[in-house]
């Protein structure tokens, strides 16, 4: 063989290495987490459970968000009143958005095209939610909510929000076409919900210590599970049969959704507040804010595989599809 065909052939397998790592890293899920004291995002390539960026953005990140179809990474900042866009090929900000007076959570619905934002303004005055536009941003509606409205879901249609009020002891419910408020749950201190649409399902953590099963047709509570102390963020597999309940005391509760029972108990880092799970339902990250990483729990046998390094007291998770 030619040495300048030796060469060209080296070139190419080169070529293609290098271009088969680029898109491996590009395309792979990642999960995105909030640092609320570094101002930042922590981007975790999910394959090898490594960070492979950080992201700056406002001050104290509350809220994370994704639109796969926008290829876009949603970020609340409490303390700077603004919403940070970061592109998922570039991991940068690409766009920063005026986000309201204490802006929280924020949920994408690419299906009905919309964003949706909570406003926390204190510990007394009712907050908003902010409906904008999904391509313009521009602001479409503002439905006034209760008093620091932490947690948000929607139907899998989009046609309706679910938005837990922490101190106004409800949750209320929205009509995403006429951007009101249809109906108010009696629940206390609801945190965080997760809904499962196929079941006509959603589960709420609340007073600290458990997590009410809603009817989402009746909008009625119609069980309530002990989880024991510290119950924040929940989260419910895709496939409906497991419910995961993060206590703040450093586990997460493994619920069976036909029998409502826990089944098992997961030990994570210090002071654990948000879980999300991956597409198949295989993985979950927890985020634990007293020690600063991401917990990866394999749902199978309900073991951590991976403790992920992150910023400062981590919050909310989402991961990408």
């Amino acid at each position: 063989m030619k040495r300048s065909s030796f060469h060209h052939i080296l070139f190419l397998f080169l070529a293609l290495a290098i271009s088969t790592l680029w898109a491996s890293s590009v395309f792979a899920a990642k999960a995105y987490v909030v640092n609320r004291n570094s101002n930042t995002v922590s981007v975790i390539n999910t394959t090898n459970n490594t960070v492979i960026a950080t992201v700056p953005v406002g001050m104290y990140p509350a809220g994370v968000s994704i639109n796969p179809s926008r290829s876009s990474v949603y970020v609340t900042n409490v303390q700077s009143g603004t919403l940070s866009i970061i592109s998922m090929l570039s991991n940068a900000v690409v766009r920063t958005l005026t986000g309201g007076e204490g802006p929280y959570a924020v949920m994408a619905v690419p299906s009905t095209n919309r964003l949706y934002i909570t406003e926390i303004v204190d510990a007394v005055v009712d907050g908003d939610l902010l409906v904008l536009n999904g391509t313009s941003y521009a602001l479409i509606a503002e439905v006034p909510l209760g008093i620091q409205p932490f947690g948000m879901t929607a139907s899998k249609n989009g046609s309706r929000l679910f938005v837990t009020n922490f101190l106004s002891d409800r949750v209320s419910v929205v009509d995403a076409m006429t951007h009101t408020v249809i109906s108010n749950i009696p629940l206390v201190r609801p945190w965080d919900i997760s809904v499962f649409p196929l079941a006509n399902r959603a589960y709420v953590s609340f007073g600290g210590n458990r997590v009410a099963v809603l009817n989402t047709n009746s909008n009625t509570i119609v069980r309530r599970i002990n989880v024991g102390g510290g119950a924040l963020g929940i989260a419910v597999a895709p496939d409906g049969t497991k419910l995961y309940a993060v206590k703040f005391t450093g586990t997460v509760s493994v619920i069976d959704t036909a029998s409502n029972t826990v089944i098992a108990s997961v030990r994570v880092g210090a002071g654990p507040q948000n879980i999300a799970l991956n597409s198949s339902g295989s993985r979950a990250y927890v985020s634990n804010s007293k020690s600063n990483t991401v917990s990866v729990i394999n749902t199978v046998s309900n073991r951590v595989v991976a403790t992920i390094p992150v910023g400062g007291l981590p919050g909310e998770i989402a991961v990408s599809p």
